[in-house]
């Protein structure tokens, strides 16, 4: 099943969203984004792959916390690759943390509010955000996807806000912080152009619904070697 790593995490995150759907950032339902905007989201992650490939994250093998361990999985799916390895103890991470921000006192909460405030106005392409922000207000949005109480384009509107926010240079594509006083704290402890982007390829990739493969490994393990000699 092409989503059933999403399943996985959606029944680790259930107890935030009961009697909803369990799917993480399954977008896949009766809305979807026009041709034109659907290739344009494909230039967009087309650039940030080649920036990615010229910008490697160095990984923290003693950092314990639940945010940069479920980056660590999102930078894994961002850079793509069949299949994509991660370790069960990052993926465990993002169910935590997705669990934690979309609960009823998420501390993003407030971000939350404006955002559904914009979203309603039809005003969320513009809308000044990290998008981890933009990640988390998807999976939050995800339980009303049926109630009819969010607009028909909100998937729309989400893609539109990643792709006009995106920036360039000589390697690709990629994201920045905004330089913004509302942003969330959590929003504020991600600097990093590097993981802005591997989040924004992450929501993005989800809305098209091109996810790849996953190859979990436990930590101690490391990945499969082909060792067949070359002719």
């Amino acid at each position: 099943m092409k989503h059933w790593w999403m399943v996985l995490i959606g029944m680790m995150v259930g107890i935030a969203i009961a009697d909803q759907p369990s799917e993480t950032f399954a977008f896949e339902t009766e809305a979807e984004l026009s041709l034109s905007l659907f290739q344009e989201c494909e230039e967009v992650v087309s650039r940030a792959e080649r920036w990615l490939s010229q910008h490697p994250r160095a990984k923290d093998d003693t950092t314990t916390e639940a945010l940069p361990l479920a980056t660590l999985a999102i930078d894994a799916i961002a850079r793509g690759g069949q299949p994509v390895v991660v370790e069960a103890a990052w993926l465990e991470a993002l169910a935590t943390v997705s669990k934690t921000l979309c609960a009823a006192d998420s501390p993003l909460r407030e971000r939350f509010t404006s955002f559904d405030q914009a979203l309603a106005a039809g005003g969320f392409p513009t809308v000044e955000a990290h998008p981890i922000e933009v990640a988390f207000y998807s999976l939050y949005l995800l339980p009303q996807q049926h109630s009819g109480k969010l607009p028909e384009d909100w998937r729309t509107q989400i893609a539109l806000q990643l792709v006009n926010t995106q920036r360039y240079d000589a390697k690709g594509g990629y994201w920045k912080a905004p330089q913004n006083h509302t942003l969330s704290p959590i929003a504020l402890e991600q600097p990093q152009s590097l993981d802005a982007t591997v989040w924004a390829v992450y929501v993005l990739r989800e809305i098209m619904h091109e996810n790849p493969s996953l190859k979990i490994i436990q930590s101690q393990e490391q990945p499969l070697r082909d060792d067949t000699p070359t002719p």
